[in-house]
This record gives C-alpha cells, structure tokens and sequence, in this order.
C-alpha cells in the first residue's frame, strides 16, 4: 500500500527569490565559516589530526617534485602501516600542494607552509556551506532554509574536517553537489546545465573519498528510476529513451573526461588494479609492521564478533561521539553539555520525523492528532513520486556510509571514527531539519514564534562550534 503525504506536505510552490537582504546575510555567514575554519587550521598544532603526516607526505612530494605520486613511493609510504594515501584518489591533496607551494614561494617556514595545504580543506568546507544554502532554499521555506545550513556549517566535527589535510572535506563537498544535482534534476527536469553539473559532481565524488562513493550508486539509482517513470508515462516513449540516453551519456561522459584520468593511471601503474585497493593492501602485507598489516587490527581478528564490536566494544558510540566533536586522535572533545544538546537535538528530530511518517500512514486513527498547523512546505515544488524517490535515496545515503565503516572496522582496521561516516551529514541534516520543524511547528502555530525558535536554534548550534574552536585555542595555543 503505498504512503501519501498530506497535501500541506506536498502541494508547495518553488522556491521564492533571495531578497537583498537575504543574499547579504548568506554571504556574510558563508565567509564567516570561511574565517572560523581557517582559524582553525592555523591553531592545530602539526599532526593532530587523523594520520595528517601521512597526508601532508604527498603534498609535500607534489610541491617539491611537482608530480604525482605512486602509492608504492618509498619515500612516502608510512613504515608501520607500510602503504601510503597515494593509493587513494588525492585531488584534495593536489589542491593543498598548489596552496603550499604559492605559500613557499613567498617565503613562508614548514608550519605556515602546512597552514597553507589545509586552506584546500577551508576552502572544500566553506564551498559546502555555500552549496548548503543553495540547497536549503530547495528542500525548505522560511527560517528552516537557515536551520538546514547552519546545523552544517556548525557541527564541530565538520569544522575539524574543514581545517587539517585530508580527502574528508572534499568528500562533503561532493556530497554536497551531488545532492543539488539530484534536487535540480527532479524539480526543474534534466537540462543541459544540470546534467552538467551532475557529471562534475559524480567526477569530484569519485576523486575524493571511498565511503562517499555510495553518491554515485544512489545517483545511478535515483536518475534510471526517475527517467524510468518519465518513460512510463510518455506519449512518445521512443523520444523518452532517446532523451535518457543523451542526457545518461552527457553525465557519464562529463563524469569519465574530469575523473577517469585518475583510475586510468591507477590501472597502468598497478597492473589494472584500477581503485588501487589491492595493490595498497599488497604493500601494507609486504612493508607493514605486523600489527599493523591489512586485517591484522581488524576487530574480527581481535575476536569480537560484528555485534560485540558494535555494542559492547564502544564502537558504535565512540563513532556517534566524533561524529559530533572529537578532536585530534579522538583525544579532544566537545563539553558534555554540547554534546547533549546534540543528541537532545537529533531525538526530537527522530520524534518528529517518525510523526509527520505516522501521520502519512493509511488508516491512522491519531492523523488529525498529528496535523500540524500551517506547517511550512518541506521540498517545494517537488511531489509524488520524485519526492518519495528522493527522500529513499537520502535515507540510503546514510546507511551506506555506516555500512561501508563497520564493514571496514570488523574486517580490515577497527577505527569506530565519525569521519568515516560523514559522507551522510547533508541528507542526515535534511532529516534533522525536517523533523525539528515538525515539532517545532506542532507547538508554535505564529509564524513569528516560529522565526524565533528557528533564530534560537541556529544561535545555540553556531555557540558550541564557537565553544569548540575555544577549546581548540586554549588547548594547543
């Protein structure tokens, strides 16, 4: 049977223009999140950050040889793990080596050169912000828009992310992109200038991070599915798949020209192993400390079954932990209280969200209980089964990077960090939104009240990031 949203859940218009005034506080906000990322950077100290010297070992390469690694360079691989992050895509790697390198050109010592490689990270976190804002005017009106854009910008673990060298923050970004791209195309249809989009965006994803790859899958589900129903319901179905192919062949085409590059050196280098995964894990059993060998600190091999590791083990909560804010080698965190907040914050979303679904379901008989009043549109202009088709994609958005880090816990290294799961902070985020506006909006029927709980709510999140890059400065200096 399926679920039908109530109309004031659907029936929504496009989303409204930017007024002035709107526009000048978006800019203001997004180059603010610029400013308070790079003060990060340049107040953590060398190395405090996950594996940052292996990272910051191919930027330096890159600057001093002005080419790019292979992952089996002696010179850059590490000598317990005995593999190298030059196995993995390092685009955001290449960016910082142009940042450093400009930086030591003018003279700048080792320090304020790795300051520099970490402005690449600033840059990827502050560009995510502002695609957020564009996005928070697709998937919400009113205050919410803001709401969805600062509960990014402002968790803790993401300005971490967007301060030290790594392939996170790029990661996010695609993310990023990739989620506007599936939202333009269901709302405004596949033009030219989407697809476009789309196939950057799939390059970009494909040259950031694995556990953000599962973007590309859901985007190959979430385009063949929506041109399927398009198909489906044409007066001229030979006109239908002739457009799906153009368009499927303009994105993968787009996507192959600006990252196949990548995967064709990988092939070339190390004898077709093409994502390089193979050829990293040969070096680790070759050059690897034993201890630190593929598999060997996996928690399958310290003999926790996959429910022990996840439960009794701390995993699962060490991984919520630093999903939220925990610094450094998971050694500095955010206040408890911050950390409350948060997870007070992400169960009233989980209520409401579970709600408005409960108020959906046919033959409820608490439906009328569950209506909220004049509730604000959620997902303009976007109804049926495009809105459905993209909120099960989010939904699995999210899942998918939680699989891919207790696969890769249990099997190859048992590391419970919440940047492995990051990839699904915007669809995540969407969630949350959704689901505090819902409460929200059942208790506070004034549209006014509403703008100030929202205002409320922004100020509280945008106060613990404050708190947590004081906390940085203090501890480290």
């Amino acid at each position: 049977m399926e679920i039908v949203e109530p109309a004031e859940m659907t029936a929504h218009p496009r989303p409204a223009r930017r007024t002035p005034w709107g526009t000048f506080a978006t800019w203001v906000f997004v180059l603010a999140s610029g400013w308070f990322y790079s003060t990060w950077a340049q107040h953590t100290p060398y190395n405090q950050a996950p594996d940052e010297h292996m990272r910051y070992a191919i930027v330096r390469f890159i600057v001093r040889t002005g080419t790019l690694p292979l992952g089996t360079d002696p010179e850059i691989r590490d000598p317990i793990w005995g593999t190298s992050y030059a196995f993995q895509p390092i685009l955001s790697y290449i960016v910082g080596a142009g940042f450093a390198k400009v930086a030591a050109l003018r003279g700048a010592d080792g320090f304020a050169e790795l300051v520099a490689a970490r402005h690449a990270s600033v840059l990827f976190g502050t560009a995510t912000v502002a695609v957020c804002f564009v996005l928070g005017r697709r998937l919400f009106t009113g205050p919410w828009r803001w709401v969805f854009a600062v509960g990014v910008a402002a968790l803790p673990q993401f300005g971490f992310l967007s301060s030290y060298v790594n392939n996170d923050s790029l990661a996010l970004f695609a993310s990023a992109l990739v989620v506007l791209s599936w939202v333009k195309g269901l709302q405004d249809g596949w033009t030219i200038r989407t697809c476009m989009l789309f196939g950057a965006s799939l390059a970009v994803c494909a040259l950031s991070y694995y556990n953000a790859y599962g973007f590309i899958l859901l985007s190959v589900v979430l385009f063949c599915l929506d041109r399927l129903r398009a198909y489906r319901i044409a007066d001229d179905k030979a006109e239908s798949l002739s457009f799906t192919l153009r368009r499927g062949g303009l994105i993968a085409g787009i996507s192959a020209l600006l990252a196949g590059w990548w995967f064709i050196r990988n092939a070339v280098n190390y004898n077709g192993d093409f994502l390089g995964l193979a050829t990293s894990d040969a070096s680790g059993t070759q050059y690897g400390q034993p201890y630190a060998k593929p598999g060997a600190s996996s928690g399958r091999a310290k003999g926790m079954t996959l429910l022990s590791m996840l439960f009794y083990e701390g995993w699962l909560w060490a991984t919520i932990k630093s999903a939220t804010g925990w610094f450094g080698y998971l050694s500095l965190d955010i206040p408890k209280p911050s950390q409350w907040v948060h997870r007070a914050l992400n169960a009233i979303a989980g209520l409401g969200n579970l709600a408005a679904l409960a108020r959906c379901w046919p033959g409820n008989p608490f439906k009328g209980a569950l209506r909220v009043t004049n509730e604000s549109p959620v997902l303009p202009g976007l109804v049926g089964a495009s809105r459905r088709l993209l909120q099960w994609c989010f939904v699995w958005a999210i899942i998918i990077p939680w699989m891919l880090s207790i696969y890769f816990s249990w099997t190859q290294d048992y590391q419970p960090q919440g940047r492995y799961i990051l990839p699904m902070l915007i669809p995540f985020t969407y969630f949350m939104t959704r689901g505090i506006a819902w409460v929200v909006e059942r208790f506070l029927v004034s549209h006014r009240h509403r703008q100030i709980a929202a205002v409320a709510l922004c100020a509280i999140l945008i106060g613990i990031d404050l708190d947590a890059l004081a906390i940085v400065i203090t501890t480290y200096g």
